[in-house]
């Protein structure tokens, strides 16, 4: 059974796979998030991706404090952007979220709280 905790797994994936589990631990994405809990989700872990599919990072914030958050991604460098990011606010299962959407080398990303 695939430990999904960990990206460890992406090592020996499809070639999608591999290339994520190389840009995620080239910028140690996953280290640098770990106060958040980051989990990979979406269609990439599980070999369903398509040429568009981005690595969604589900992140554990409590979002009385939004702000660090935020201040913490995109304004501490913690994450090296390429480009724009795009933020928005959406309402998912009822419950009020973040989303910064964004290009890390060529991959697209989605960093989502829960």
């Amino acid at each position: 059974m695939i430990d999904f905790t960990t990206i460890n797994y992406l090592k020996t994936g499809n070639q999608k796979q591999k290339r994520a589990y190389e840009i995620l631990t080239k910028y140690r994405i996953f280290e640098k998030l770990k106060d958040f809990s980051p989990l990979l989700a979406g269609t990439i872990p599980i070999e369903i991706d398509t040429e568009e599919s981005d690595l969604d990072i589900i992140c554990e914030v409590d979002l009385r404090f939004k702000e660090d958050f935020l201040d913490e991604l995109m304004f501490s460098k913690l994450i090296p952007f390429d480009g724009d990011v795009k933020v928005s606010y959406p309402i998912l299962n009822g419950e009020k979220c973040i989303t910064l959407s964004f290009i890390l080398e060529d991959f697209p990303m989605k960093f989502r709280t829960k």
